[in-house]
């Protein structure tokens, strides 16, 4: 397992933990550091959803964050 997946498993935990707080500073301080140095050759479909993520973080769009970090759960766990 990739460091990435770890840390998007890591995130979607802290979500459905009710914990979204600390998900929101796991995402801004670990994962979006880290994601930001890697390429998205190795794996597209989620170096898109962690993009998307950013944005709607960035925007403050809360209900589209949240819904994002489920596709993101749907699609590490599919893997």
């Amino acid at each position: 397992m990739s460091d990435i997946i770890a840390a998007t498993k890591q995130l979607v935990e802290h979500v459905n933990n009710g914990d979204l707080m600390t998900a929101l500073e796991f995402f801004e301080t670990d994962l979006l550091p880290y994601h930001a140095k890697t390429k998205s050759s190795g794996d597209p479909q989620l170096h898109e959803l962690i993009d998307k993520l950013d944005n709607t973080v960035e925007n403050e769009d809360w209900n589209e964050s949240l819904e994002i970090v489920d596709q993101i759960g749907e699609y590490i766990n599919g893997q």
